[in-house]
């Protein structure tokens, strides 16, 4: 489980994103994340419908809620918040809703510690299987005549390419645009 953790934390992997649906209630501007008490849950995007609601800083939510009544629409903002009573997160949204829409989180959440025989690994596993023989390796010495740097080496090389296959996946992602030049990639000028 630690090799897959380490796995999990180094990329975000197509097989470890999905949607989750919430039906918003009318004038309840916060929707608590169902199974969001682990740590390892990162909300990528926010819809109502066809329309993308823009995130925001906690602290402009915070001002949107201080003083005066909050108006009540079509939310067309969010931000993250932790609810430290359930130790779940939730987001929370601007304007208040004022119809029982569905919400569609885009989320990337990591699978759970596997535990039984016969858990599938969501991620793929030839990375995970190299970096567990590099850790015992290192804990409890040499590995069938391999040295443990050479089994981080084989890890890190099976990681590498791994995330390579799967970035191809999401080519738009390995493009960052700013406002001040029409594009940058990974790649140096």
């Amino acid at each position: 489980n630690d090799a897959k953790q380490r796995c999990e934390d180094a990329f975000d992997w197509t097989s470890l994103r999905g949607d989750d649906e919430y039906t918003l209630v009318i004038g309840d501007s916060e929707v608590p994340l169902v199974a969001t008490n682990e740590a390892h849950y990162a909300v990528c995007e926010v819809h109502i419908g066809s329309q993308k609601l823009r995130q925001v800083s906690a602290a402009k939510m915070r001002d949107y809620y201080r003083g005066a009544a909050v108006a009540d629409g079509s939310p067309s903002e969010w931000a993250n918040y932790y609810d430290s009573a359930t130790g779940f997160r939730q987001i929370r949204l601007y304007p208040s809703p004022d119809a029982a829409d569905t919400l569609v989180v885009t989320r990337i959440a990591h699978q759970s510690a596997l535990s039984a025989y016969d858990d599938v690994l969501k991620i793929p596993p030839q990375p995970v299987y190299l970096l567990a023989s590099a850790l015992a390796s290192r804990e409890r010495g040499e590995l069938g005549g391999a040295p443990t740097s050479e089994l981080f080496t084989a890890a890190d090389i099976a990681l590498s390419d791994a995330i390579a296959r799967d970035a191809a996946n999401f080519p738009d992602e390995q493009v960052w645009y700013t406002e001040d030049s029409p594009s940058q990639t990974n790649v140096g000028r």
